[in-house]
């Protein structure tokens, strides 16, 4: 199995786990589990060291806190002045 296949299946099923509303650091771990079921090469230690190497990237990181801050933004009221704002 190819690099392009193996792309092609992991933004395939992370993009069927968003279609499906799983949450995005849960649809990035299972995306990684059907390609450790198709290639035989892989060893749970490899692909688990391998997980957690792309998690402590901070690009990463940033996804879900940038979430957690609009929802308090949100729950905050912040969002609608900042439109009021923008409409101004």
């Amino acid at each position: 199995m190819g690099p392009s296949e193996v792309a092609i299946i992991l933004f395939g099923v992370f993009a069927l786990m968003v279609i499906l509303r799983v949450p995005v650091a849960f649809a990035l771990g299972l995306a990684c589990i059907p390609v450790f079921f198709i290639d035989d090469r892989l060893t749970p230690f490899l692909l688990l060291n391998e997980m957690l190497k792309s998690y402590n990237s901070f690009l990463l990181l940033s996804i879900p806190f940038f979430m957690l801050a609009a929802n308090l933004m949100n729950a905050a009221g912040i969002t609608d002045k900042l439109i009021n704002l923008s409409r101004a």
